[in-house]
């Protein structure tokens, strides 16, 4: 603040809380006009939920992702700039390559070139327990000191050597999620390194398409859903278009009776259906126990349905004395099966 004073700043441009807690800092962002807030997804939550104009942003953990078509020279460039500049503490610089294979070897012979170091996997497991601490509620986390180092002091931790000029420090990695911690974000000058075989494949899924995959089926209670598959292959199906009319959103149930083909797979429609589905088996097997026989309805018919045709007796008498009847009154199956008593 010393220095922005200097320069010809007001004295009260800059402000902190000495000690912070939720509280002091939810008072502080509703009595200001705009929040600029960054960090974890709490506190994000928070700035857009005080009543106020906000800017926020969210952890970041950027993949890049190149294929054969890229400028492959352009692309290094890119991503080595980004990683260097403030020693990769900006979060929004990329913390993963993906690589597809038929270029793979120019990308490393050029990144080599240009200053970067990839490690094997001896070093890859020293880095590892160098840069990461494991903690059971949040898995691998970084640890504290790392960001905003050098390569050359984040090796030297770690155990091993590399030249001092070097610029960023690859590691080879083959999955992601809490057992890959070079996976997560690492706001340092290293950078994890995939090689995809089928991105082009992949790129195009969207909702609703359908894909095989073939991986290991993982626990992940610390995630959104209870497992995931960890995919090593994936094949496209079939594709489905943007326009699709059922998409990853919630639909009001006036829209879903414009689709009814499509009701089946929404998630009200499809709980609606399987809990039918319990109670109907529920009935059956009541009367089934009872010694009723089950008469498939509807009627094979041509005539109009939902009351618009002709009803039919339902009756287990031959008089007219249907106080005695099973349902004690008269009583009628439509030609749609519905039973009108």
């Amino acid at each position: 603040m010393e220095a922005a004073v200097k320069a010809g700043a007001p004295e009260d441009i800059i402000a902190w809380i000495d000690v912070p807690s939720l509280e002091l800092t939810n008072m502080l962002m509703q009595s200001e006009g705009l929040i600029l807030v960054s960090g974890k997804p709490g506190m994000v939550k928070s700035a857009y939920s005080s009543g106020k104009p906000a800017l926020g942003v969210g952890a970041g953990n950027t993949p890049a992702v190149i294929d054969e078509s890229a400028n492959v020279i352009l692309a290094v460039n890119s991503i080595i700039h980004s990683k260097t500049f403030d020693n990769g503490m900006i979060c929004a610089s990329e913390q993963s390559v993906l690589v597809e294979k038929e270029i793979y070897k120019e990308f490393e012979d050029l990144m080599k070139k240009a200053g970067c170091y990839f490690v094997n996997p001896e070093e890859k497991e020293k880095l590892k327990n160098a840069m990461f601490e494991w903690r059971d509620d949040l898995g691998f986390k970084l640890k504290s000191h790392i960001p905003g180092q050098s390569p050359f002091n984040i090796a030297k931790q770690a155990g091993f050597d590399i030249p001092e000029d070097t610029k960023v420090i690859v590691v080879y990695e083959d999955g992601i999620g809490r057992e890959y911690p070079f996976s997560k974000e690492k706001l340092s000058p290293v950078l994890t390194y995939y090689i995809v075989d089928n991105y082009e494949e992949a790129s195009h899924i969207s909702t609703g398409s359908a894909v095989k995959v073939t991986g290991k089926l993982k626990l992940t209670p610390d995630g959104k859903q209870p497992f995931e598959i960890e995919a090593t292959h994936l094949v496209v199906e079939g594709t489905c278009d943007e326009d699709f009319p059922l998409q990853k959103k919630r639909h009001s149930f006036e829209y879903m009776r414009e689709i009814p083909h499509l009701r089946p797979r929404a998630n009200t429609f499809y709980a609606i259906f399987r809990l039918r589905s319990v109670l109907s088996m529920a009935i059956h097997e009541f009367f089934q126990n009872q010694g009723f026989v089950y008469v498939h309805t509807p009627i094979i018919t041509s005539n109009d349905g939902e009351g618009a045709g002709e009803m039919f007796r339902a009756t287990t008498i031959d008089n007219t004395e249907f106080d005695k009847d099973f349902f004690g009154k008269e009583a009628y199956l439509t030609v749609t099966g519905q039973l009108h008593v």
